[in-house]
């Protein structure tokens, strides 16, 4: 018997193999899929990671640094100048940190972190059949390491004219930024900036920024910082750089007086508790001592001993001639030279330079002349020496004054009326309510290296007039004014010379109009923002420079480099 198979029972198979293989297909795509994801999710944990180390690894920087800053070892181990130490995180991730203090003045931080990765992150990608073995410990972690160099910068923490944090604006003309040494006679008068005997070309502005200071038609006789990527815009008439440069080129900018190297350190200006050492300021009667000091010009004969302050001229007065070298060598020694021209007889030695000359004499007879030079030297025997002397006179005056603030004392007051006088030096003012401008300050003090008043103001806005704050010893660190974080704008008058320091990091200083004389600010600033308006000579006391110790400015980071 034959069977016959009908067409439609044959093709009934091929459906479900169509199915079976589209099915196979689709699982295939699933897989990959799942597997894609699986791997995207894996490197985005392990990013995580890797950008969370350096985080860990920051945060050992900042530790090696309050530890330098605040000269505490609690917890640190230490090895001769190595001190390092250990912290674990409450995720589990780790930090080490090393201060190497074998260069005092630049110490280096090495910072290393570990990161605890999922263990999933850790394992090789899925496959279809495959079976993840477990990961040992050494792969569940990741490692970055960072080495800091450090140092102080400022020596001092006054060592600008101008430090902003962000806008300076030089608007207006007839402005200017120079310095001047109130503690060298030779660099002032009386303590005072005198144009007649120096006027110094370390008159820097600064902003820590990186935008574009307005230099405008200003003239800044120093150097230009900005932030890594500042930049400046200039008027016509604006210059920075040396006196030399500008008044040689006209303004502009001198090469290699814009840097972007600005990083200062604000200081902490939040107000002192009060509650206990400090007290009213009382009324008295005072009897001020001042010393006015004059000066001329005298010669003498002879060098004087001790040197006077300033500069002490040598004046050559008769001369003597010799033809021995004189030893040792004289000041203002001259060399005279003379030439002895067809000599029979040849030097000996030989001196440098002598010439040979071949004569024809009596036939076929030749002698020898010899032309050569001789020396003889000149040099003065007797001097007379010019330098300033200073006399000193003594003046007595007694004045009543409302305030008395007395050496190494602490005050405070609500408002500081009438007139008040500093006998400094180490007193400290605190104002809750702020610097309303009316406070008539004299200062009796003149020591160049201490501060004598410093002043912690509250309130919202303050304002001084430079005709307030009378500072005969012309150095500006004898009055110190710090505005507290909640003061956001600060208004200095010009219609007088004002001497001090004046640190406001949260305030935008308006410097308005400008005196009648060139002296309008003696001394530095640290603002949020800097604008000037009008007339204003800016002055930066270099004797600021020298004020403080080591102990009063901060570790900054010179260079930062990830290493392995």
């Amino acid at each position: 018997m034959k069977i016959i198979l009908s067409r439609k029972l044959k093709q009934m198979a091929s459906a479900l193999l169509v199915v079976m293989i589209l099915g196979g297909i689709l699982c295939m795509f699933v897989m990959y899929y799942l597997s894609l994801i699986e791997q995207q999710n894996t490197l985005g944990v392990r990013s995580q990671a890797w950008n969370l180390a350096i985080t860990v690894t920051e945060a050992g920087i900042e530790e090696g640094l309050q530890a330098l800053n605040s000269k505490s070892t609690d917890g640190w181990t230490q090895n001769g100048t190595l001190y390092w130490l250990s912290r674990t995180l409450p995720d589990g991730s780790t930090y080490t940190v090393t201060n190497n203090l074998s260069i005092s003045t630049n110490p280096v931080i090495t910072a290393r972190s570990y990161i605890q990765l999922p263990v999933f992150a850790t394992a090789p990608s899925l496959t279809m059949f495959a079976t993840v073995a477990s990961p040992n410990s050494a792969s569940l972690l990741i490692s970055r390491a960072i080495k800091v160099t450090c140092g102080k910068n400022p020596a001092s923490l006054f060592t600008a004219a101008m430090v902003s944090k962000h806008t300076i604006d030089l608007n207006g003309n007839g402005v200017s930024a120079d310095s001047f040494d109130s503690a060298d006679p030779a660099k002032s008068t009386n303590g005072k900036w005198d144009p007649s005997k120096y006027s110094g070309d370390f008159g820097d502005v600064a902003t820590i920024d990186s935008l574009v200071v307005s230099v405008q038609n200003a003239n800044v006789y120093g150097k230009l910082h900005t932030g890594p990527s500042g930049g400046f815009s200039m008027g016509p008439g604006g210059g920075v750089g040396t006196h030399a440069w500008q008044t040689a080129n006209g303004g502009g900018m001198q090469p290699g007086y814009f840097l972007q190297d600005a990083n200062f350190t604000f200081p902490d200006t939040s107000l002192p508790d009060t509650s206990t050492g400090y007290l009213p300021p009382t009324a008295g009667n005072i009897a001020v001592t001042t010393h006015p000091i004059t000066s001329n010009s005298t010669t003498t004969a002879t060098l004087p001993n001790p040197r006077p302050w300033g500069t002490v001229t040598t004046n050559p007065v008769t001369y003597t001639t010799s033809s021995t070298y004189p030893s040792p060598v004289p000041p203002f020694l001259t060399s005279i030279t003379n030439w002895v021209r067809d000599s029979w007889t040849l030097p000996i030695p030989v001196p440098a330079g002598t010439t040979t000359n071949r004569i024809h004499d009596h036939g076929n007879d030749y002698h020898n002349t010899y032309n050569y030079p001789t020396y003889t030297y000149r040099y003065p025997i007797t001097f007379t020496y010019t330098y300033n002397l200073y006399i000193t006179n003594t003046v007595v005056v007694t004045n009543h004054y409302d305030n008395v603030l007395y050496a190494d004392h602490n005050y405070v007051s609500s408002a500081l009326n009438g007139s008040t006088i500093v006998l400094g030096p180490n007193v400290k003012l605190v104002l809750p309510n702020g610097l309303s401008g009316a406070e008539n300050l004299y200062f009796n003090y003149t020591d160049n290296t201490s501060p004598g008043l410093t002043v912690y103001a509250g309130g919202t806005s303050a304002s001084i007039s430079g005709n307030q704050y009378i500072n005969p010893s012309g150095f500006a660190g004898s009055l110190i004014i710090y505005c507290a974080p909640t003061v956001t704008s600060f208004t200095l008058n010009g219609n007088g010379q004002f001497t001090g320091v004046l640190v406001a990091p949260n305030a935008d200083l308006a410097m308005n109009g400008g005196g009648n004389i060139d002296q309008d600010f003696s001394g530095s600033l640290m603002v949020n923002s800097v604008r000037m308006n009008g007339h204003f000579r800016f002055h930066w006391d270099e004797s600021l420079g020298r004020m403080y110790s080591d102990n009063y400015t901060r570790f900054l980071v010179r260079s930062w480099n990830e290493i392995p």
